[in-house]
This record gives structure tokens, sequence and C-alpha cells, in this order.
């Protein structure tokens, strides 16, 4: 009984790990896109900041 609890535990603790690192993965992705996009814009009209 304790074991299968704890073989639960487990178990609900890696699925909730698996869906923060798809998370984290997602995240940065939208980052790493946001970033080429802002490049890509500011190199198309460049300006210097100040």
């Amino acid at each position: 009984r304790t074991s299968k609890g704890r073989a639960e535990q487990a178990e609900r603790r890696r699925a909730e790990q698996a869906a923060h690192q798809r998370a984290e993965e997602a995240s940065r992705a939208v980052r790493e896109q946001q970033r080429t996009t802002s490049e890509r814009h500011i190199s198309r009209n460049w300006e210097p900041e100040r």
C-alpha cells in the first residue's frame, strides 16, 4: 500500500516536471522567435537607440 502510493506520487511528480519542462521550452521558443523578429525588424529599418 505504501509503495503503491509512493509510486503514484513519483509518477505525478514526473508528470509535473515534464509539463513544466514543456512550458519552459515553449516560452523559450516564443522568446527566441520574438528576438529574431525584432532583430529582423531592426535591421530592416535601423536607427540608433540613443
